[in-house]
């Protein structure tokens, strides 16, 4: 994709397959809006973790935020690979 002249660098690009070498870590993925961070998680990380027998934990911000991204989850049949949670309800 193109901004002008400037191509949007996507959290995809910049981990490459270096996620395959995560192992009993914790990992904080930031950027900023538009960077590609639930794509990663939900469709890259998803689909390993589904291959691997892994779990992720998505955390939110919002209510609204975790709803949309459970039901991206449920539309790829990931329920049992990622649990989706916002702060609120984590903390309690």
């Amino acid at each position: 994709m193109t901004n002008g002249n400037k191509r949007n660098i996507y959290l995809s690009d910049i981990i490459g397959d270096d996620y395959k070498s995560w192992h009993k870590e914790f990992v904080i993925l930031d950027g900023g809006t538009c960077c590609g961070k639930s794509y990663f998680c939900i469709h890259v990380l998803g689909a390993y973790a589904q291959i691997h027998r892994k779990r992720i934990l998505y955390l939110c911000n919002s209510r609204k935020l975790r709803k949309q991204i459970y039901n991206e989850v449920k539309r790829l049949k990931l329920q049992n690979i990622i649990d989706v949670l916002s702060y609120q309800l984590l903390q309690k």
